[in-house]
């Protein structure tokens, strides 16, 4: 009797979502966002600039790239850029110095670590058109828009131990803990 009764409800809310679904002149399926792919012609808004005016990608690209040219640090303004310390900026220099070609460090982040995700760094001669770049008297340092998401607020440094010399992420707000050697991390 119970299952009667179940079934009943089910067809009853089958039938009144199609109803609700002709009413608003649409087909019986669209209640299903899985039947019906998304628009393709829709133009994604990513940023507003410091007026307030929406900006696409491609303003904020452009934007970015007269920021990195004029030496501004962040070129959105927004306080949860990427911040260079004094030792990263010296060797990015120095490492400018031995091969200007390949004379900037991106910072990524990729799945994988003790903790689920893991910092990557590598020297790179000409950022991506999407990267965000960020230049602090010569030193440059771009990020991948994905990545940004993951290591805004954060702290760049260059860290000299007896066991290795490296780049290496510090205080960064989107990350709730991670491993002993300071490579992977766990997400907030």
């Amino acid at each position: 009797m119970r299952t009667r009764g179940l079934l009943a409800a089910a067809r009853s809310l089958a039938t009144a979502t199609r109803r609700h679904a002709v009413e608003r002149g649409s087909r019986t399926e669209s209640w299903r966002p899985w039947v019906t792919a998304p628009p393709t012609d829709v133009h994604r808004v990513d940023s507003w600039n410091r007026a307030g005016i929406a900006t696409s990608a491609g303003a904020r690209e452009a934007a970015a790239r007269a920021a990195a040219e004029a030496g501004v640090e962040d070129p959105d303004g927004k306080s949860d850029g990427i911040t260079l310390t004094d030792a990263c900026v010296r060797r990015l220099r120095e490492l400018a110095a031995e091969d200007p070609a390949a004379s900037i460090l991106r910072v990524a982040v990729d799945g994988g670590g003790c903790s689920g995700y893991q910092y990557t760094f590598s020297l790179d001669t000409t950022p991506a058109p999407r990267d965000r770049v960020f230049d602090v008297g010569g030193a440059r340092v771009v990020v991948d828009e994905i990545s940004f998401e993951f290591v805004k607020g954060s702290t760049v440094d260059y860290v000299e131990e007896m066991i290795r010399s490296s780049f290496a992420i510090a205080d960064n707000p989107n990350a709730e803990g991670g491993c002993g050697c300071g490579s992977s991390f766990v997400a907030k």
